[in-house]
This record gives C-alpha cells, structure tokens and sequence, in this order.
C-alpha cells in the first residue's frame, strides 16, 4: 500500500472525507514531486538542476490538473513531500517550517484555497476543493 510507505518513510497522516479512486503512476509521482520539490525549494543551492526544468515540469503538473480533481493531486503531492522534508541537506537550507510554508505558498499559487496551521514541528493542512464542499486534511510530523 502506498499511503503505509509513505507513512512508514516520513510519519505522514492524511485523512480524506471523500475517498478519491485515482492511482497515480510513478510517473505521475515523479512529476509532481519534483515541480512541488523546485516549488518548496526556493534557493536551496542543491536543486539547480531541478529549477532549471522547472517550466517543462510545471506544464506537465498543470496538464495533471486539467484531468484530475485538485484536492487528489494536493494530497498526492503532499504524501509525496514528506521525502523533501526529511532530507537533511533541504533541512539545512530551509529549516522545516520554512519547508511547510513554501508547500502553502506554492499550493496557494495553484488553488488559492489551502489554509494552514503550523504548530512547532507538525502541520495541518486543510485543502478545499473549490468545486466541492469537500475538505482533504494532510497532518506532517516533522523530523
């Protein structure tokens, strides 16, 4: 099961009211997760690679949207960050609450409706899909 990996790798809980039956692909994965990755990123000298391809890579997650609904592919994208946090070198140039707050803002660009609540090293992130009365919540442990 993919949700007990990522659980199991970064000590993520999400919790979804309405269930979603959209697998993703690895790579439907690799593509979110790198343009949220050179997203959260920002500066971090040891993503330039990414960055540099971030425009192709940004294309591509917006193609994803256009066929999926947003809170799936929101709460994909978050399972799949659990990895960035958890990764001393971003944690060293970032700091994990500057992690938590560059997902808000880059999800907040995406879909201008994404609230947070950041409490010392943990989140809870409440995404609101806009076409439904549906709420997706995604709570981080932090490292």
């Amino acid at each position: 099961d993919n949700q007990d990996k990522a659980e199991a790798a970064g000590g993520i809980e999400v919790a979804m009211k309405n269930s979603t039956k959209y697998v993703y692909n690895d790579t439907d994965k690799k593509f979110v997760f790198r343009a949220l990755e050179s997203m959260v990123a920002g500066n971090a000298k040891n993503l330039n690679k990414i960055r540099k391809s971030s425009v192709r890579i940004r294309d591509m997650v917006h193609n994803l949207f256009e066929y999926n609904t947003e809170s799936e592919l929101v709460v994909t994208g978050f399972r799949l960050l659990v990895s960035l946090a958890a990764d001393p070198e971003i944690q060293v140039e970032l700091g994990w609450a500057d992690v938590v707050n560059e997902v808000v803002k880059a999800m907040r660009r995406l879909l201008k409706c994404v609230e947070v609540q950041v409490q010392g090293s943990r989140a809870l992130i409440t995404i609101t899909d806009r076409n439904e009365e549906s709420q997706d919540r995604a709570g981080f442990a932090g490292a």
